[in-house]
């Protein structure tokens, strides 16, 4: 998740099992003799099944020349153990009657994004509807997965915590992420179409709505981190579909080297899809161009950026003096800033190449320029 937690406080707007056994910290374990025969054993399979079966599968596939020393299980983030904790369990404010039935869902979730077979078969899907509809890889993921308006969305920078919950858990819109190149532009709205090819798009939905919700943060991490955003210092199976990184490495590398092998079958349409990741990770777009130039702004936002300037200066002069209480002063005057303009909207127009693009723009964020620090936005929904 591409968020920055600067913004303390803000005032919102709105198959074949195998044998099962219990570990002391209640999560299931399974024979890895067990196995699953196909995507229809998903509704009665645990998600210890699942994910067994997944991993074992790409055990026997793994390849030493790949730099992989074998598949050890314990890969995934096990909910089941992150969220066993006693003092979770007491949060009387966590309102999880129903924890088990969420994480078993979530462990689901997991489980289907741990196969490559199931990415495979979602962007073959994908590159058909493109085919079909005439769309771009863009309109097809977001009329899939976006809310009625089917808004295209863009992340272009770190997004503050707030507005990426608001934006993902309450409106329920997936995104284009051009924050980091290794990341991927499409991999969390292709996480989640092969989440609708697998689960539904009521699945879909629900991993938006329930992943973000304050109940879930251990430890400074929400199950949208644990489930389909995680790292590979968290997660080490390079072939982990759960850590966007690697979705987009398997699709760029693996599949295209597959496509570009006359025996290997690949859909010839699936270039399309694996051509708009490489091109993507290859020269990251300059969105700034998109960008309201400061000049541009309504006066709330511009004079935010010059009060946020003058308390950055205050900040260092306190830093080099060592005046403790002036520093801190001076740091809560940052952030009384940034939430006074937390909600703010503004709509730009933008004409780049001779085409008229509008951004609604909201998630404003501090970065730096050359006069100092300036007051920009994060996330872009494109209205027109």
């Amino acid at each position: 998740m591409h968020t920055t937690t600067a913004v303390k406080t803000v005032t919102p707007t709105g198959g074949k099992p195998g044998r099962a056994s219990t570990s002391r910290a209640g999560a299931e374990r399974v024979d890895p003799s067990g196995r699953l025969d196909g995507m229809n054993d998903l509704a009665d399979a645990s998600p210890a099944q699942l994910r067994l079966s997944a991993l074992s599968r790409r055990a026997a596939e793994f390849s030493p020349a790949r730099g992989q020393q074998g598949l050890v299980v314990q890969r995934y983030q096990d909910l089941a153990i992150v969220y066993a904790d006693a003092a979770f369990d007491r949060n009387p404010d966590s309102g999880l009657d129903d924890k088990d039935e969420i994480l078993d869902f979530f462990q689901r979730v997991q489980a289907v994004l741990m196969d490559g077979d199931n990415l495979r078969a979602a962007l073959t899907a994908l590159a058909a509807e493109m085919a079909d509809a005439g769309e771009t890889l863009s309109e097809a993921l977001a009329r899939n997965l976006n809310p009625e308006e089917r808004k295209r969305v863009i992340l272009t920078d770190f997004v503050p915590e707030h507005a990426f919950r608001k934006l993902v858990s309450e409106e329920g819109y997936l995104f284009e992420d051009y924050v980091q190149k290794a990341h991927g532009v499409y991999s969390h709205q292709l996480q989640h179409y092969i989440i609708l090819q697998t689960m539904g798009l009521d699945a879909s939905m629900r991993v938006r709505e329930e992943s973000l919700k304050p109940r879930w943060k251990v430890d400074g991490k929400y199950l949208w981190d644990r489930v389909v955003d995680g790292t590979n210092s968290q997660i080490a199976n390079a072939e982990d579909l759960t850590v966007p990184d690697n979705l987009t490495s398997y699709v760029v590398d693996t599949l295209q080297a597959e496509q570009e092998d006359d025996d290997a079958g690949v859909d010839a349409a699936l270039g399309e899809v694996v051509r708009s990741f490489e091109e993507f990770r290859a020269d990251k777009p300059k969105f700034r161009q998109y960008y309201p130039p400061q000049k541009k702004l309504p006066k709330v936002l511009s004079k935010a950026s010059k009060k946020y300037a003058k308390q950055t200066k205050k900040l260092r002069v306190a830093d080099r003096k060592g005046k403790a209480a002036k520093k801190a002063a001076a740091t809560q005057a940052q952030l009384d800033i940034l939430n006074a303009i937390a909600n703010e909207v503004f709509i730009w127009t933008a004409s780049v190449g001779g085409v008229e693009m509008t951004f609604e723009w909201t998630g404003w964020r501090v970065n730096s320029s050359e006069s100092g620090p300036v007051i920009e936005p994060s996330i872009g929904k494109v209205v027109a």
